[in-house]
């Protein structure tokens, strides 16, 4: 990110190589991010975007590089002892806890913030910014739709009120209203000061919203550039090697 202020990077992933037992899936990858900043990651399915959000979590194995946080290098730090670092994370699959209440829901996000009065001013601050929660506090989170599925993720993720936010897939399987709506609070997010990274399937949506994107291909970076920048490029080529444009590009 050229002409930025020398302020610490929230996020410096640094080299990366990562994976699953001997296979490495992330090769070489580095991606940074500060404060009241989205960075998008983006390309085609299998180029490795979750497992490089999942090794900033701690949740696969990193064979080499480095990541670190606020200028702090995570190493091989386990994932609890990343989040208490402040750092929350959102998978796209299995976000929820379905045969919970929304409101136990909140509270496990909240686990962090042991302090009673800590837990209940932040529940408040997290149903202000979302009031659709409120009225389903005492519904079991596996009945709620799918929009409310989501917000309820982030809404939990958010419950620790970290300082970095990762994503994977926020969008996926979201109505266009839902959709609007998820962007609306991610947008809130970010003016807060909080530095957010994401993967998205969506790439037109996300490079509309992010400051900064990264583009993978067969887990090597392949581009960077503000969002603006590669909403001009022919992604479809470079995500494809050529084939035709946005054959894979998702709107």
């Amino acid at each position: 990110m050229p002409n930025e202020p020398a302020t610490p990077w929230h996020v410096e992933v640094e080299d990366l190589y990562a994976g699953y037992g001997k296979a490495t899936i992330v090769q070489g990858v580095s991606v940074r991010v500060r404060g009241g900043q989205i960075c998008a990651i983006v390309g085609p399915n299998g180029a490795g975007k979750s497992t490089l959000l999942k090794a900033c979590f701690g949740l696969v194995r990193v064979f080499a590089g480095k990541i670190s946080y606020l200028g702090s290098t995570v190493g091989q730090l386990a994932t609890e002892d990343i989040a208490r670092r402040g750092v929350s994370y959102i998978p796209q699959l299995n976000k929820i806890f379905p045969r919970l209440t929304v409101e136990e829901n909140l509270q496990l996000g909240g686990y962090i913030r042991r302090r009673e009065r800590d837990f209940k001013a932040q529940l408040e601050i997290m149903l202000s910014s979302i009031p659709q929660l409120r009225s389903h506090l005492k519904q079991r989170a596996g009945t709620l739709s799918g929009g409310e599925q989501t917000m309820l993720a982030v809404a939990r993720g958010v419950m620790s009120a970290p300082e970095v936010l990762l994503l994977d897939e926020p969008t996926a399987a979201l109505s266009p209203m839902s959709t609007g709506q998820l962007w609306e609070y991610i947008e809130r997010l970010k003016e807060s000061g909080m530095a957010i990274l994401l993967v998205e399937q969506r790439t037109r949506d996300a490079l509309t919203h992010a400051d900064w994107g990264y583009v993978l291909n067969g887990g090597k970076l392949a581009r960077e550039g503000s969002g603006s920048e590669l909403l001009q490029e022919d992604l479809g080529a470079l995500f494809l090697g050529g084939q035709r444009h946005g054959q894979d590009l998702k709107t």
